[in-house]
């Protein structure tokens, strides 16, 4: 299997929501605390199989 990225989420990504949920950015210690529970909410199966539904069924 190829280790090829596909799609990454980046610090500018969290900090744009940070910004529009709570209105500020987030301190590096706070990204500690929540990236793993980030990467643990993403349906990623879900969002792949419903665009491969969507394209070739």
């Amino acid at each position: 299997m190829s280790k090829k990225i596909i799609y990454q989420l980046v610090l500018d990504d969290l900090q744009e929501a940070a910004m529009q949920t709570i209105n500020r950015k987030l301190t590096l210690d706070e990204i500690e605390t929540i990236k793993e529970k980030i990467a643990d909410r993403i349906e990623w199966f879900d969002a792949i199989s419903g665009v491969i539904r969507e394209n070739f069924e």
